[in-house]
């Protein structure tokens, strides 16, 4: 997403802005794939269940889990302790997906 912001006069548009602005296109479904984000959201949690278990690709377990264990405050390879919510990241791309 893109914020273009100029300031101008409204009776002598700026023809470089204005021609900055026509010269984008529409993204095509592709290109909402190709880009993501990460956000926090709130998981039930378990008190014996170990912070690997909240990440769900396998090729990221051990960089994710850790980083999960700095977002809630437990120690490096414990469980979580107490609360009612465990703290998780989800990536998804533009598409909702």
């Amino acid at each position: 997403m893109l914020r273009v912001v100029g300031i101008t006069t409204a009776d002598k548009p700026s023809q470089p802005l204005m021609a900055a602005l026509n010269s984008f296109r529409a993204s095509t479904e592709a290109d909402l794939a190709s880009f993501h984000f990460h956000t926090i959201e709130l998981e039930d949690a378990s008190p014996a269940k170990p912070m690997t278990d909240y990440v769900d690709a396998e090729d990221r377990k051990d960089s994710e889990a850790r980083l999960l264990e700095i977002l809630n405050g437990v120690d490096k390879g414990k469980t979580v302790n107490g609360g009612k919510f465990v703290k998780t990241i989800s990536k998804k791309n533009l598409t909702g997906k």
